[in-house]
């Protein structure tokens, strides 16, 4: 199976704000120049917009082709969709009214014309009236709009052009049976289907399920989320659906937004097995409404778009209690960590007074709260905080105990408040995931039974469903000491954990030095694995020593029987394939983070950093492209 060619494209909705207000980006040619170059910097290589864009393009620069060549040289190809912002009047222009339609034909046909010089393969429009323009929907108005459209996929066609309908939920055409009539009624030579996630799932419509049954007619994706389905009947409120309904201010959201509706892991899934190549476009219509702002919109989307996401953990610096303590040593770690290339964290929940960033009120110490906190990591060169790493096993002077078992019934409670702390606070930084330790080392535990197997499972689902509700995953991270150590028992395990709530995170250092081919073992668990921990083995446990007592000690600090100085090494050094790995990743199309590490690194602990950045850079980025 290969990886499917995606090309990611913007659609414009942005405005700027300036001294006079909010202004759009065309109104000169320095606000076009910066809009350019905040969309290329994100990855995307086109913009989709509006028609009624074509003169200020053409009065910015001379001409279409002037216009296309400055984008060009700032990384955007083409405008590559062209939206028909016509305004629907029974008078001159209404699909479902038969009588309108040499108007609308003539009129789209002036687009065309008018566009040439932007390299634009999409004409977008709504095939519908708003649906209180059009309803009672019947067949007869349907077919008059499926005719209109034939005429005008026909004509677009000639200049090189798709016609592709795009079904707002309060477009007259936007229930499945009315989308399956539309579609069988009209031409598929003529006339393609434009997928906007978010809009299908307001109006109560699985995206994902209508992609696959128009697979073959998609001309391309707006990628957005939204966090409501209409269910009142918004879609009829006059003059505006959009703007002026009382369930919420905001109809749509970045993609991966927490409790966003659409299933976007699906949606990719499905388009992989579809065989999709071409452009994806994202959107977010209205980013500003509630305070926020375009760039920092786009900017969310796009990360979630490029799929694989790169971060570093911070467990390397903090080598013991009291080290790792001041301030200045966290800034100078943040700081060295953005200089690498890495702009998102894994942080690590730690206990007692010298661990300023390992709990939630030792950050509001220390920082304010949440918010300040993520704006000095802003400061810092962070941006995102991908996750938080937990382990119960290991001691905690505030919640007083000296480990707690997941085997161990009577631990979950105090395991599962532990983790809500922890938690809620990953929340409130944006995060995604909380990476858990599921068993104590073997020489606590021995060997798993099935019994002690389902009391984790039960554990973890209750932990899984409390991260649920806060809009985030929970993943299990197995170590080279885990009680757990056979893939079998992984199954097992996994059989028994909610698969929506509750996934994997592979150490690749981890897993090889217990005996694991990491490869053949994402191969095998693929569809759990959500979430990856990127460091080398530079031997593994041949002897089975995990199960010496205070194996932590006696194996991981002291080497073994052996006397190995190190197991951990920076990508590259070691056992692990990281170039097959990734292939395997891109070819099953994983789509999430991958967290870096130097676990007890060499000093200074920046070295390892950097030889892991340049790894990633000349070795796994360069077999990405």
């Amino acid at each position: 199976m290969t990886t499917n060619k995606l090309r990611w494209a913007y659609m414009d909705h942005w405005r700027i704000d300036t001294p006079q207000g909010q202004l759009s980006q065309y109104t000169s040619v320095q606000r076009f120049d910066d809009f350019l170059k905040q969309v290329a910097a994100l990855g995307f290589e086109a913009i989709e917009t509006f028609d009624f864009h074509l003169g200020p393009l053409r009065e910015l620069f001379g001409s279409l082709e002037n216009a296309r060549a400055f984008m060009q040289s700032r990384g955007i190809d083409r405008v590559l969709s062209l939206f028909h912002a016509v305004m629907y009047d029974e008078r001159q222009s209404a699909p479902h009214v038969r009588s309108t339609h040499d108007h609308i034909v003539n009129y789209a046909e002036y687009i065309m014309r008018s566009s040439q010089g932007l390299g634009v393969e999409n004409f977008i429009v709504m095939p519908a009236g708003l649906y209180y323009d059009v309803e009672p929907v019947t067949d007869d108005k349907i077919r008059a709009c499926a005719e209109l459209w034939n005429r005008v996929g026909e004509m677009t066609q000639k200049y090189g052009v798709k016609t592709c309908c795009h079904h707002e939920f309060f477009c007259g055409i936007r229930t499945a049976e009315q989308l399956r009539k539309f579609y069988e009624w009209t031409d598929p030579r003529y006339v393609f289907f434009y997928c906007d996630t978010a809009q299908h799932v307001i109006a109560g419509v699985d995206p994902v399920d209508l992609y696959l049954k128009l697979a073959d007619r998609c001309g391309g994706f707006h990628m957005k989320d939204t966090l409501h389905v209409d269910l009142t009947g918004d879609y009829r409120r006059k003059p505006d659906a959009e703007v002026m309904a009382p369930t919420t201010p905001r109809w749509f959201h970045e993609m991966g937004v927490p409790g966003g509706l659409v299933d976007f892991p699906a949606m990719m899934a499905a388009m992989k097995d579809r065989g999709y190549e071409g452009w994806v476009g994202v959107e977010h219509d209205k980013a500003d409404v509630g305070g926020g702002n375009y760039p920092e919109s786009t900017a969310l989307s796009a990360c979630m778009h490029k799929q694989i996401k790169w971060g570093y953990a911070l467990n390397q610096w903090k080598a013991g209690f009291t080290s790792f303590a001041r301030l200045e040593e966290i800034e100078r770690a943040f700081k060295v960590t953005a200089a690498c290339g890495f702009d998102a964290v894994e942080l690590n929940a730690g206990s007692g007074r010298w661990d300023p960033i390992g709990r939630p009120e030792n950050i509001a110490i220390n920082f304010g709260s949440a918010d300040h906190f993520r704006l000095k990591l802003k400061d810092w060169g962070i941006h995102r905080v991908a996750s938080t790493f937990f382990d119960p096993t290991v001691m905690s002077f505030e919640e007083l105990h000296f480990g707690l078992n997941s085997t161990q019934p009577a631990d979950h409670p105090r395991i599962l408040a532990q983790a809500r702390i922890h938690a809620e606070f990953l929340a409130e930084l944006k995060g995604e995931f909380l990476v858990v330790r599921p068993f104590p080392s073997w020489w606590k535990e021995g060997g798993l039974t099935p019994e002690r197997i389902a009391a984790a499972a039960d554990c973890w689902n209750a932990v899984g469903a409390m991260t649920a509700a806060l809009g985030l995953k929970t993943v299990l991270h197995v170590d080279a000491l885990s009680a757990l150590r056979t893939a079998e028992e992984l199954e097992r395990l996994l059989s028994l954990c909610d698969a929506d709530n509750v996934g994997l995170c592979f150490d690749t250092a981890e897993l090889t030095i217990a005996g694991h081919d990491v490869v053949a073992l994402y191969r095998r668990f693929h569809e759990r694995v959500w979430h990856f921990q990127f460091k080398d083995a530079l031997a593994t446990d041949t002897l089975d020593e995990y199960k010496l007592q205070n194996a932590e000690r006696a194996l991981v600090a002291a080497g073994g029987e052996r006397g190995i100085q190190r197991w951990f090494g920076e990508m590259g050094t070691g056992l692990v394939d990281f170039p097959a790995l990734l292939a395997a990743m891109r070819e099953l199309g994983y789509a999430g983070w991958i967290i870096v590490e130097s676990d007890k690194g060499p000093a200074p602990i920046a070295t390892g950093m950097m030889l892991n950045s340049w790894y990633k850079q000349h070795v796994l980025d360069r077999i990405a492209a």
